[in-house]
Order: C-alpha cells, then structure tokens, then sequence
C-alpha cells in the first residue's frame, strides 16, 4: 500500500496546474439561444399541390420543384423581378400561371401592414400592380 501511496503522491506533487479550458471570449447564453440573435431566416417555400413545392431558388428567382417528376426544377420568374421590388413574400397559385408578390411594406398603423402587391405572369414575366380599392 505504501508503494501506491508514493506513486499517487507523486503524481500529484508532479502534474502541471489545471490552467482551464483553451476557451476565450464570451459563452452562450439561454437567452442567446432562445431570442433573435442566431435566428435563421425562414425558408421561402409553399406547397402550391401535393406534388409541387415552389421556392426562392439561389439565382433569387423563384422555381417549383416537382416531386413527382423526378425531382424536375422549373423557374417562373427570375431574380430581376425580386431586384425591382423589395419583396417580402410571395406566393404561387396552383396552376404556376401567376406568382403574387408582398413587396416595399411596412408597419402602419394599429397593427396594420401596409404593402404593395403585384401579380406576375409567369409566361410573359409582365407584372400587373393589385390594390384593394378600385
């Protein structure tokens, strides 16, 4: 037992001193986690069927993925659309003829969005502005 007892103490009078951890800077907080610090954006995807999901694709444009064909892209409009307006949602209707764009909006007033909209066709790419009043 003596023989342990020396080599234990041995390496204790021996080893270097715990220096901590090679971590500088600051740590995660929960409320890091939890708030809108390191939020993702959202996906800008719909399902416009059950077979076919449009999004916003890595030209900026916006394509439609067709699950059923093999996984076959199919672009709509492209990225200049997007540059012309500052668009904040859009939405595809169920035949791909048309894509519906939120754009240049804001907070208004008693919780009220306020946003233009404009219809694109997707053939011609030719936009027409929508409002609600006539």
């Amino acid at each position: 037992g003596a023989v342990i007892g020396l080599i234990m103490c041995s390496i204790i009078i021996l080893s270097p001193p715990d220096r901590g951890s090679n971590f500088s800077g600051t740590r995660f907080t929960l409320q890091d986690i939890v708030g809108d610090k390191f939020r993702t954006p959202d996906m800008e995807a719909h399902w416009i069927s059950p077979t076919e999901m449009a999004y916003r694709d890595e030209d900026n444009g916006v394509s439609v993925l067709g699950i059923n064909n093999n996984y076959t892209v199919t672009k709509l409009i492209s990225y200049i659309i997007f540059r012309r307006h500052t668009v904040h949602e859009f939405h595809v209707s169920p035949d791909s003829g048309y894509v519906l764009l939120r754009h240049d909006g804001g907070p208004g007033h008693n919780h009220i969005y306020l946003a233009k909209y404009t219809a694109i066709d997707t053939m011609t790419e030719h936009g027409e502005s929508i409002s609600p009043f006539p």
